[in-house]
């Protein structure tokens, strides 16, 4: 026979203090094709919830050296997140930068967006947001 005992599993009763500000004095660049995608909602609520900071900015032009640009933005931001650009754009954003390039972070169909969904009380299938199809892939 057996002295062990399972170890009970203990979940907080409320978020650490610690974990609500994980984000704290991080900023991110948010590149995006249209404000209005609830994407980027989702992404910009996702971020300050957590501490952080959002910088809303245009997608790169017809012409404009990616490059240039990605070394900029790493310059300036810890993460850039883009919704609604080419996937051709965004892989050449995210060779040519420092800091981690994401694509559509918190689109419908990503982790995140079901997350903040559901604690939204949008439910766990995160119906609310799924009717604009919006999506960079």
């Amino acid at each position: 026979m057996s002295d062990r005992r399972p170890v009970p599993r203990v979940l907080p009763s409320e978020p650490r203090a610690d974990a609500l500000h994980a984000l704290a004095g991080r900023h991110v660049a948010l590149l995006c094709a249209d404000a209005a995608d609830p994407a980027v909602r989702r992404l910009v609520e996702a971020v300050e919830g957590l501490g952080g900071q959002v910088a809303q900015l245009p997608p790169p032009r017809p012409g404009q050296r990616v490059d240039t640009l990605a070394r900029v933005l790493g310059q300036l931001y810890d993460a850039v997140d883009c919704v609604g650009l080419p996937a051709a754009t965004v892989a050449a954003l995210a060779r040519a930068s420092n800091v981690p390039v994401l694509d559509a972070l918190a689109d419908a169909e990503r982790p995140l967006a079901r997350l903040l969904d559901a604690l939204a009380g949008g439910g766990a299938d995160g119906a609310q947001d799924r009717g604009s199809g919006a999506s960079s892939r």
